[in-house]
C-alpha cells in the first residue's frame, strides 16, 4: 500500500518535471547530510523560475527536521520507518547492550544491502531520482547518487569487516546504477575514479555551500542569554561535529592539554550528537588530561544554538582525518570566526589562504596552531578578511541551479544557457 503524503495531481501530463529527493535520515544522527540536503532545499525553494516540482521521501515519524523547509514549495512521501527490535531483557541489566547489539546486527545482516525501492513512489509522475545519502535502491528512473567519500577505504580500522564489505557493495552497486554521481570536491571525484576506476564523465562536481549558521545575526543581549544557558566560557576554541572516532576529538583534546601545560589555558567547547566513541574514549581521555573544568561537550544542539556558538567563539577549530568537505569550515568563515583545520582531503583547497592548516597526526602542529589563533591578532584579522572573500563563492542558490541542471538533463527537459553554463563550468572545489 502506497504511504506518506501524496503528490499532488500533474494536470498537463509530462510538462512538469518531478524530482524525487531522497532525505530519509533522522536529525542529528548524519549531521553532514542532513546539512546538506536542508541547504539543497532551502537553494530550491528560492528558485522561482522552471516548472519543476519536488517530492522529498523521508521516513514516517522522523521528518520534522526537513517538513518546514518542503512545505509550500514541494511534497513529503513518507516511507514507513524499520521493524524495531523488541528488546531481549529489561534495560539495565548486564546483557540488555550485547544481546541487543546482536539482535540488531542479525536483523542488518538479512535486510538486502540494496532494498527494492519503497512503495509509496508507485504510481508518481516522477522522471528523476536523488539519492542524497550513501544508501539508495534501485530504480529504473535516471539517478543520481552521492557516495560522498570513500572513508572505509582509506580508515578501515574505523569499521568493521562487515560494515566495509556492504559499503563496498553498495557504493559499487549505486555508482553502477546511477546516471550521474555527485561528489563536491575534485579530491573525491579522482579517489572514485583510482578506487572505483568510474569514468570521469559520469562525475559532476557540484560545490555545497554553508547552511548558514554562521550567517545568523543576533543582538548581543541574545548572545548572552545562549552564553549562559549553556553555560560557555567567556572565550573559547569550537569544535561542532559528532563524536566519531575519524572527527579526531582526541587530537583536540591532547592539543588543548599541551597548551595549558606550556601555560596557555584554552577552553574547548563541543557540539554534535555523541557517539559511543564519546562514552568510552573521550569522556575517559578529558578524565586522564585533567581537562574537566576545561572541555565542554554540549551534545547535539538546535540550529539557531549552533549559530550563535559560531559568533560566541573565540575560534575554530577542525582536527578531523577525513572529509568531503567541511561545513563547519565554512560556517566559521560566515560567521567571521578564525579557522584551524587538518590537511586531510579536500580540506587544503577549501581553506585556501583562509585558515591555519596542520597534520592530523601532530599534537605539536595543532597546538601551535591553536597558539596563534587564540594570540595573534593580526593573523586572526588577516584570516576572517580572506575567508569573508573565499565563502562568498558558495552560494546555495547556485549549487540548486547546478543541480537543477543535472535535474532537466536527465529528466530530458530541454537546458537554458544558464544550465549549460553551469554544468561546463570548472569546480570551485
Amino acid at each position: 500500500m502506497a504511504c506518506g503524503v501524496g503528490l499532488s495531481q500533474v494536470s498537463n501530463g509530462m510538462s512538469e518535471l518531478w524530482v524525487c529527493i531522497d532525505a530519509r535520515i533522522s536529525s542529528g544522527v548524519n549531521g553532514g547530510i542532513e546539512s546538506f540536503v536542508l541547504g539543497l532545499a532551502r537553494g530550491l525553494r528560492s528558485l522561482a523560475d522552471g516548472n519543476e516540482k519536488y517530492a522529498f521521501l523521508t521516513t514516517s515519524g522522523q521528518d520534522a527536521w526537513i517538513r518546514n523547509e518542503v512545505m509550500g514549495f514541494g511534497e513529503i512521501l513518507a516511507q514507513p520507518g524499520p521493524v524495531m527490535v523488541p528488546p531481549l531483557l529489561k534495560r539495565g541489566s548486564k546483557l540488555f547492550g550485547p544481546l541487543q547489539s546482536a539482535a540488531k546486527n542479525c536483523l542488518r545482516r538479512l535486510r538486502p544491502i540494496i532494498p527494492p525501492a519503497p512503495r509509496c513512489l508507485q504510481d508518481r509522475p516522477l522522471r528523476v531520482m536523488h539519492f542524497t545519502t550513501q544508501a539508495g535502491f534501485l530504480t529504473n528512473l535516471p539517478s543520481i547518487y552521492h557516495p560522498h567519500d570513500l572513508q572505509h577505504l582509506h580508515l578501515p580500522g574505523y569499521f568493521t569487516a562487515d560494515d566495509i564489505r556492504r559499503r563496498d557493495y553498495q557504493y559499487r552497486t549505486l555508482c553502477s546504477a546511477a546516471s550521474v554521481i555527485a561528489v563536491a570536491s575534485t579530491y573525491i571525484k579522482q579517489d572514485l575514479i583510482d578506487k572505483y576506476r568510474v569514468d570521469p564523465e559520469r562525475i559532476a562536481v557540484v560545490p555545497l555551500a554553508p547552511v548558514n549558521s554562521g550567517s545568523i545575526r543576533l543582538p548581543v543581549d541574545a548572545l548572552q542569554n545562549v552564553r549562559v544557558r549553556l553555560g560557555l566560557p567567556a572565550q573559547f576554541a569550537l569544535y561542532a561535529a559528532q563524536t566519531w572516532p575519524h572527527k579526531n576529538h582526541e587530537l583536540l583534546l591532547r592539543a588543548a592539554a599541551r597548551l595549558r601545560d606550556q601555560g596557555l589555558v584554552v577552553p574547548i567547547v563541543c557540539s554534535g550528537a555523541q557517539t559511543e566513541h564519546y562514552r568510552f574514549v573521550l569522556e575517559p581521555l578529558v578524565r586522564e588530561l585533567d581537562l574537566g573544568r576545561q572541555v565542554t561537550f554540549l551534545g547535539f544542539i538546535s540550529a539557531e544554538d549552533l549559530g550563535c556558538l559560531y559568533h560566541l567563539a573565540h575560534m575554530v577549530v577542525i582536527p578531523t582525518r577525513f572529509e568531503a568537505a567541511s561545513f563547519p569550515l565554512w560556517e566559521a568563515f560566515l560567521a567571521g570566526v578564525p579557522a584551524a583545520c587538518s590537511t586531510v582531503t579536500s580540506l587544503p583547497s577549501q581553506a585556501g589562504n583562509s585558515a591555519l592548516l596542520f597534520d592530523p597526526n601532530s599534537i605539536e602542529e595543532a597546538s601551535d596552531a591553536m597558539r596563534r589563533l587564540w594570540t595573534d591578532r593580526a593573523l586572526r584579522a588577516r584570516l576572517v578578511a580572506d575567508a569573508s572573500i573565499n565563502v562568498a563563492r558558495f552560494d546555495w542558490t547556485r549549487t540548486a541551479r547546478h543541480f537543477r541542471a543535472l535535474y532537466r538533463r536527465l529528466g530530458g527537459v530541454g537546458l537554458t544557457s544558464e544550465d549549460r553554463e553551469l554544468l561546463a563550468a570548472p569546480p570551485l572545489l
